[in-house]
């Protein structure tokens, strides 16, 4: 395959998909701590058939699609069954969440909503599990990941700990049958070996897969599929501008003359239904991130590195993983919104309006190293090396944190009218919780300097 070429640069479009053979199966632990935000209460009762629920007014007591549709359709005895971490609302963030950190999209090919794409996974599961006679709440072994030919989830029994005891519980796993193409819409240009070179800028949406060496190089590279090989070289004469994923099972090195921008991307989704009454959802759409197995991680820029909601995950125990930049670096975070306003009548209205932080992460069984000219400035990021870490800055260092809010009003009035009286009844419930997100840094040994301030705030 060769890139088309363009009178700008060379584009990498989506107007080809190939699908390349299955070679694995992806899936991730989740880490199962309980929440500590008003959204979610922990029901501590054993006869709860979950363990977290979800606030029902911050629902509007929509019933949302939940495991017990898995659970429904596999003859199992239902007296059995054990308790579920979470509710419908959890359960599809808890899932959300583990395709994000798998392919960095928030969908899966093929899928547009979370009901949708939850409903398909078990429909998938269901059918696997009847065919080979699967138990609910054991996780497929290798021999049986082997035979999947299509994405599912399946629930397997995982401990979590309530109140010092540990408790099980069943919590939904999706397994992703690994393709080239995991991203949505983009093109796929393989080979051994992928070199791109142009003058010019570069832009991909779509997928460059290698099985050795992937190098390109450019004027100015814009970057939003998945490009993967052993390993990874980019090199811009101006900037490097990514909001998809760079995986390598060895080194990954960016550089460019001028500024690295990682930026995860949002979404934002409006249904307005009624004079006054709207629900709006920003969530997480792509997540840029940088991912190796077992080599080195460089990101250089002689002006700034600047990421926003980024990850940046090194599983070599020897590894380095090193941010460096001639001025700054900035490990920015990004929000995510729930907002609604319902009215029920006259009187009766509910306003709920909800705001998350996801920080940049950086994430090491090795070594990581951050170095500036000028100033290294964090929001609610989360640094942690299993060995080493180090910060240096020519200037500032400044470890901030970021304020996420959950808030509700909720008015009621109902009116009992009798012969000869009148009378209301009005119920009016205020919530407004706010929480500040620190920066959290954490390695065996911990190194920062700074040539003039050192500010933590959170």
């Amino acid at each position: 395959n060769t890139p088309e070429k363009s009178q700008t640069g060379i584009i990498v479009d989506s107007s080809d998909r190939q699908i390349a053979q299955v070679n694995a199966i992806s899936t991730i632990e989740s880490n199962l701590t309980l929440p500590d935000n008003s959204l979610y209460t922990v029901n501590k009762d054993p006869k709860s058939l979950y363990l977290i629920e979800t606030d029902h007014r911050f629902t509007n007591r929509k019933k949302w699609l939940s495991s017990d549709y898995m659970t429904n359709r596999i003859k199992t005895d239902p007296d059995v069954i054990q308790k579920r971490l979470g509710d419908g609302y959890y359960e599809q963030q808890l899932l959300q969440q583990q395709i994000i950190a798998l392919t960095g999209q928030r969908y899966l090919a093929g899928y547009q909503s979370d009901i949708e794409q939850y409903k398909a996974l078990m429909d998938a599961g269901i059918m696997f599990a009847n065919q080979y006679q699967f138990k609910i709440g054991v996780a497929l072994t290798p021999e049986q990941m082997a035979q999947l030919t299509s994405d599912m989830v399946w629930l397997v029994s995982q401990t979590v700990i309530v109140d010092g005891q540990p408790q099980q519980v069943l919590v939904p796993k999706v397994y992703i049958v690994n393709r080239p193409e995991l991203s949505t819409d983009g093109a796929l240009l393989a080979g051994r070996n992928v070199k791109i070179e142009s003058d010019s800028d570069i832009y991909s949406n779509g997928n460059l897969i290698a099985r050795h060496q992937l190098n390109v190089s450019g004027h100015n590279i814009e970057q939003e599929g998945i490009w993967k090989a052993g390993s990874i070289a980019v090199k811009a004469a101006d900037s490097i501008r990514s909001s998809g994923a760079f995986v390598a099972d060895e080194n990954i090195y960016l550089s460019a003359i001028n500024d690295i921008l990682l930026t995860t991307t949002t979404n934002t989704t409006e249904v307005n239904y009624g004079p006054g009454n709207f629900n709006r959802n920003t969530v997480i759409d792509k997540v840029a991130s940088l991912q190796s197995k077992e080599g080195d991680i460089v990101v250089q820029a002689r002006h700034d590195v600047n990421m926003t909601g980024a990850m940046i995950i090194n599983g070599g125990e020897s590894s380095k993983t090193q941010i460096k930049a001639g001025h700054d670096i900035e490990l920015n975070k990004v929000n995510t919104q729930t907002a609604s306003h319902a009215n029920f009548g006259k009187n009766d209205y509910r306003d709920i309006d909800e705001s998350r932080v996801l920080g940049t992460q950086i994430q090491s069984n090795g070594h990581i190293s951050l170095q500036s000219g000028h100033n290294i400035d964090t929001h609610a990021a989360s640094v942690s090396a299993d060995k080493s870490l180090s910060l240096q800055a020519g200037h500032d260092i400044n470890l901030m944190s970021a304020e996420e809010r959950t808030a509700l009003t909720d008015h009621h009035t109902k009116e009992n009218n009798r012969l000869l009286t009148k009378k209301s009844t009005t119920s009016h419930l205020e919530i407004d919780n706010t929480t500040q997100l620190g920066s959290e840094l954490s390695a065996n040994s911990v190194t920062i300097k700074s040539g003039h301030d050192l500010d933590v705030s959170g």
